[in-house]
């Protein structure tokens, strides 16, 4: 009997990635000899009884009713691979696939139409491309390591991470079956989305792997963002007011660091913008920098409002030291946009917007409030 093993695999995102053992009628392959170079792309048929791989210098392995339809690795090149290849992109029909390469070279084979126009080639890009996904008929969305995202053959943007500090980079990218929005994932568990995704969790806290939860009372909490709102020094701050700023607060660490202006990075303030030029934190920037000192550790990490929301449990009663969240909810999940730690009598704590320093504001300032979330419980 011919079968196929995938053996010492390990799933990354839509990445998978191992050694290849198959038989000799188990695959259809490009031109280059077995066995392959390092998988680094996978897709399933449209039907889902097939599959094929592909791995960096190009070639592309079909399995089950994955069809073969030619390689850059078997197809004869003007000038050798420039960049390795990172993804392999089915079509819609499943009668062909996008091969794409870490420079944002992308080759078409079957009945996949190569984009138009794709410049990205000759580009200096400030990261490599990292993952690819298909949206609609013909369009590619490319997501490189620094979470910027590239649309091609008439893909929509819905937005990125690009310009935006990461603790960790971004691995992968995937769309929603309706085309309408994104998600990007980074190799520190985060999770990124965007258009009319939804965020629905992700694997910063998945309880499998994480020590047991650290402890801090409320108290502790108001205090240490009392602390901050006065001016008082903190780790990673001389001390002194702190300003708002878009981004800032999500480096490596928290505190206080540089915003950003990247037109992708959802700036909508006041004109021109001084958040990469101002050290200070936004809204979840400061959050996540409270409780990184009342916990004594990064509890929270370096993600949005979404993020730091779905780390949480609900509460119908707030006690000081929750947070509470502004947005909308709908049946695709929460949509969060701005997060103050509560103090009690309708009152919070928050870097509320650009122009503006730590400051106390009512819970009622802003009429979209979704809610209180506790951290621990």
């Amino acid at each position: 009997m011919v079968g196929v093993m995938l053996t010492g695999v390990m799933l990354t995102g839509v990445v998978l990635t191992g050694v290849l053992t198959a038989g000799p009628s188990a695959a259809q392959a490009s031109a280059r000899a077995c066995p392959p170079g390092q998988i680094t792309g996978s897709a399933a048929t449209p039907t889902g009884a097939g599959y094929w791989l592909a791995d960096s210098g190009g070639d592309v392995f079909s399995f089950g009713d994955a069809r073969f339809a030619g390689s850059v690795g078997g197809k004869p090149q003007s000038k050798p691979l420039s960049k390795p290849v990172v993804a392999i992109v089915p079509t819609r029909s499943g009668s062909g696939y996008w091969e794409v390469a870490a420079d944002g070279a992308v080759f078409a084979f079957g009945d996949a139409v190569a984009p138009a126009g794709n410049r990205l080639p000759g580009t200096k890009l400030k990261a490599p491309i990292v993952g690819a996904a298909r949206i609609g008929a013909n369009g590619l969305e490319l997501a490189a390591a620094d979470g910027a995202v590239f649309p091609l053959g008439g893909a929509p943007a819905y937005g990125s991470m690009g310009g935006k500090p990461l603790s960790k980079p971004i691995t992968s990218i995937s769309t929603t079956p309706a085309g309408d929005g994104y998600w990007l994932a980074g190799t520190g568990g985060g999770v990124f989305a965007f258009g009319g995704s939804a965020f629905l969790g992700n694997a910063l806290t998945s309880l499998s792997c994480a020590a047991p939860a650290p402890t801090a009372s409320g108290s502790v909490i108001v205090q240490y963002a009392t602390n901050i709102m006065k001016g008082q020094p903190e780790p990673g701050w001389s001390g002194g007011p702190v300003p708002y700023s878009w981004g800032g607060g999500h480096g490596g660490t928290p505190g206080p660091s540089a915003g950003t202006c990247a037109k992708d990075s959802g700036y909508s303030g006041p004109k021109p913008c001084q958040a990469s030029s101002t050290v200070g934190v936004d809204c979840s920037g400061f959050v996540r920098w409270v409780y990184s000192l009342a916990y004594g550790s990064d509890v929270l990490g370096g993600g949005n409002t979404d993020s730091e929301l779905s780390m949480m449990t609900k509460v119908s009663t707030p006690q000081p030291g929750d947070l509470a969240f502004f947005g909308r909810h709908d049946a695709h999940g929460y949509h969060t946009h701005h997060v103050g730690i509560y103090l009690g009598n309708d009152n919070m704590t928050d870097a509320y917007q650009t122009g503006t320093y730590i400051e106390i504001d009512t819970v009622s300032k802003a009429s979209d409030l979704i809610g209180y979330w506790r951290f621990g419980n």
